[in-house]
């Protein structure tokens, strides 16, 4: 719907001797901005703004990946004067969350270095690089158990400064 007159004809109810009692037999109907004390900027210019916001079990790289394709495609449509820019995308964590094992890789070897310099020995480095690869696994494990993803993680990683 995109008019005032579309949205005054939707019907709240049917009477049994057949009358509609329709939106506009009890409201106003008038098309205008959800909140008026929010003005957008972007780059210190009047812009409008858009928040999507994830549903309860869907991929977030999927959703944001499928915002991008209907956003690219709406763009061929737009003014030649009117462009969109995504200011904040939360997948970002998410997607560097997944990158792949070479961020492990990375890590472990890191661990291992500084384990070993600050207790000069092979034994007593063996345990930390052993535990710290089980612990992962293990937390991996209980994650879909416990109704936790790489999602939950990445919005706690925004929260921290």
């Amino acid at each position: 719907m995109e008019s005032e007159q579309e949205f005054e004809k939707i019907v709240l109810r049917a009477n049994p001797d057949g009358s509609l009692v329709r939106l506009s037999d009890v409201a106003r109907i008038e098309l205008g901005s959800q909140i008026y004390s929010m003005a957008g900027r972007l780059n210190g210019k009047p812009s409008a703004v858009l928040a999507l916001y994830q549903l309860p079990g869907t991929n977030a790289i999927q959703a944001v990946d499928g915002v991008e394709k209907l956003m690219k495609e709406a763009a061929k449509s737009f003014p030649p004067d009117l462009e969109y820019k995504v200011s904040l995308d939360t997948t970002q964590a998410v997607r560097e969350g997944s990158r792949g094992p070479q961020t492990l890789y990375e890590a472990m070897f890191l661990v291992i270095i500084v384990v070993f310099i600050f207790l000069q020995g092979f034994r007593a480095t063996l345990i930390p690089a052993l535990a710290v690869p089980v612990s992962l696994i293990a937390t991996f494990a209980f994650f879909p158990l416990l109704g936790f993803s790489i999602n939950t993680i990445a919005s706690w990683a925004w929260c921290w400064p």
